[in-house]
């Protein structure tokens, strides 16, 4: 018996193909590196097609504390992997990444700034400057105030970074960086207009916390054990708040725009059933336009109360 459908006959493929976690669901998808059948619950989208629960698991654990107590920095390819990746330098010793040219950056202008005071006027966030200068919101991670702040801040971002760039890719890694640097300053910045407290700040730690609260929620939304980091971030929070400074306007103001930018790009800006890769592109444009519409309105406010 031919089971092929005649010319103009709707034919329609009722095969059941079960989730391999849930044998009960229909699957709907296959993870593109076990080859496994994944229901809608199991289904974890990425840059390009999708992985199941287990292939997500493992490819997120590298982004939290392991086991030992210590972060995991061992490279691990993903769907957003770093387009510089392959490349490296000094015998391949050093591999090209967003996040380690940041740290040769902000490591070359930080000593230059120790050597040549001036850098540091030029390009340290000062509330009443910034506003006639906005250049300041974002140079302000480039400056630091000692040897051990930088050594502290570029330690810390080498550590999280490289996976989180690797997980996310380069262009949604640096943009919720520079976004929770601006998140940063300007929450500086809105303290010093409802206080009239007038300081300086440097470092590049608002990026930084933005980057701990997004890998954060990352684990939270992938079903990784997310405890560990949340007590780094608590922890962090307390002596922010402990020692006089400390900007911890700036460190919270980092942590809730990386946490903010992640959770919604994780539920509106990656690819998932129904959600082709071309539309989550636009949707990740359009958080970070909206971010930046937002800044704008609060930075036009505090010039006018100014």
């Amino acid at each position: 018996m031919n089971d092929q459908p005649n010319y103009g006959q709707r034919f329609e493929n009722f095969e059941w193909i079960a989730c391999y976690r849930h044998p009960r669901e229909q699957a709907i998808s296959k993870c593109k590196r076990c080859q496994r059948n994944t229901c809608l619950t199991c289904t974890v989208p990425t840059e390009v097609a999708t992985v199941c629960a287990d292939c997500a698991s493992e490819s997120v654990a590298h982004l939290g504390v392991v086991s030992n107590g210590g972060y995991s920095s061992t490279p691990v390819k993903s769907a957003g992997q770093s387009p510089f990746s392959t490349k490296t330098w000094f015998g391949g010793g050093v591999t090209l990444t967003a996040t380690n040219v940041l740290v040769a950056v902000i490591t070359i202008v930080s000593l230059a700034a120790f050597v040549f005071p001036s850098v540091a006027g030029l390009l340290a966030f000062h509330p009443v400057a910034a506003l006639s200068q906005p250049w300041r919101f974002l140079t302000v991670m480039l400056i630091h105030g000692g040897f051990v702040h930088l050594l502290f801040n570029m330690y810390s971002l080498y550590l999280v970074g490289n996976p989180l760039e690797r997980t996310l890719g380069v262009a949604k890694y640096l943009g919720i960086f520079f976004a929770s640097v601006f998140g940063g300053s300007l929450a500086a910045l809105l303290w010093t207009l409802f206080t009239s407290q007038i300081a300086w700040t440097v470092g590049a730690s608002g990026g930084i916390f933005g980057l701990f609260a997004a890998i954060f929620i990352l684990q939270r939304q992938t079903g990784v054990d997310a405890r560990s980091m949340g007590f780094l971030l608590v922890v962090n929070l307390i002596i922010s708040f402990s020692f006089s400074g400390i900007s911890w306007q700036g460190h919270l103001g980092g942590m809730l725009t990386g946490g903010l930018l992640t959770w919604l790009i994780y539920k509106f800006a990656l690819p998932r059933p129904g959600r082709t890769v071309g539309e989550a592109k636009r949707a990740a444009e359009l958080i970070f336009i909206g971010f930046l519409f937002s800044a704008i309105l609060l930075l036009s406010f505090a010039v006018w109360i100014r």
